[in-house]
């Protein structure tokens, strides 16, 4: 039996936060002010908790508050279906992406999950956009951790226990960062790199096994 669990913006959707605008939109909305002199390059976890917190520390010397948080949250949804209905483009799959993902679901002996650095519910969306049924598989997202690695991790709990407590032959990682090899590494799992525009980051860093798009016998092979 094996474990695939999947990253979402660069690996399954064709999503780009800053093309879209949509959380900078949002943020706007609930602080009042744009992203214009914070920054991120210096924040250690790419997920929407870590930056947002990173922006608010730089702010307010603070983390975000709960409330603040879960204003961002639905504003942010509500961006990117204001977005979707008008700009449907930054709303496409990564090529084969919901073929594979519902081909691997209907497998035997094969279990998915999802492990994002976004807060799930807008994540959730984008999914729902491309035809990938996310609720019917483990799917953690950085509503509780800022940490990608954690959120793995929480993935992994949850389909052993979704599953009948599985000692997995194999887990596997599908990403498109350098930062998602970097976890894949400390965690002992597998990776396969996603790089649909063919940028080369990922080979460069030393990624043995890199897509341009997704297919069953690619993921499998």
């Amino acid at each position: 039996m094996r474990l695939i669990i999947f990253d979402i913006d660069g690996t399954l959707a064709n999503t780009d936060y800053e093309k879209d605008n949509c959380y900078a939109e949002a943020f706007q909305q609930v602080t009042g002010r744009t992203l214009e002199g914070l920054e991120y390059a210096s924040c250690y976890h790419i997920t929407d908790s870590a930056i947002t917190d990173h922006f608010f520390q730089q702010m307010h010397g603070r983390n975000a508050l709960p409330e603040e948080l879960a204003a961002l949250k639905s504003s942010f949804r509500g961006a990117l279906q204001a977005k979707q209905a008008t700009h449907p483009q930054f709303f496409e799959e990564i090529p084969g992406a919901s073929h594979t993902f519902n081909y691997l679901m209907a497998q035997p002996n094969i279990h998915l999950g999802i492990a994002t650095g976004a807060w799930r519910d807008p994540a959730q969306f984008k999914l729902e956009t491309i035809g990938i049924p996310a609720s019917q598989v483990p799917f953690v997202g950085a509503d509780d951790s800022h940490s990608k690695e954690d959120s793995i991790r929480d993935v992994i709990a949850l389909a052993r226990a979704q599953y009948g407590d599985h000692q997995y032959q194999e887990i596997l990682y599908v990403g498109d960062r350098v930062y998602d090899w970097q976890v894949s590494q400390k965690l002992g799992l597998g990776f396969i790199g996603v790089d649909y525009l063919g940028t080369g980051i990922l080979k460069n860093a030393g990624v043995t096994k890199v897509l341009r798009e997704l297919t069953p016998e690619d993921i499998l092979g």
